[in-house]
């Protein structure tokens, strides 16, 4: 049995998609994120996750304050998103050979 667009989740012509979804973000909310960042705010607590320093700070039973480091993965989150921010992500080089009209012909299909 072959299933038709609708079933494979595709667009038939003329309907829209992701209907009563939010959309794109609003210019005021882009603006207010993009002060906190540029406030220094959220880069010092990347670069204090990223450094391993202590993030947290419990008090035991008997009063003592405890520190608890970042955990490794958060660590590692922060570092990466540093790098990608300050240097951007790394390429990813592709090699092959095609043929774009190929390509165009197998997309046709998919969707007759």
């Amino acid at each position: 049995m072959k299933k038709n667009n609708q079933t494979r989740g595709l667009l038939k012509g003329g309907k829209i998609g992701n209907k009563g979804g939010t959309g794109r973000p609003k210019k005021e909310i882009k603006e207010l994120c993009r002060n906190v960042v540029f406030n220094k705010k959220l880069i010092d607590r990347l670069v204090k996750f990223a450094s391993g320093e202590d993030v947290h700070q419990v008090v035991n039973d008997e009063g003592e304050i405890i520190p608890i480091p970042c955990p490794p993965k958060v660590q590692l989150d922060a570092i990466r998103e540093l790098l990608d921010r300050g240097w951007g992500k790394p390429s990813q080089e592709i090699q092959g050979t095609f043929n774009v009209n190929t390509i165009i012909d197998e997309i046709n299909k998919r969707f007759e």
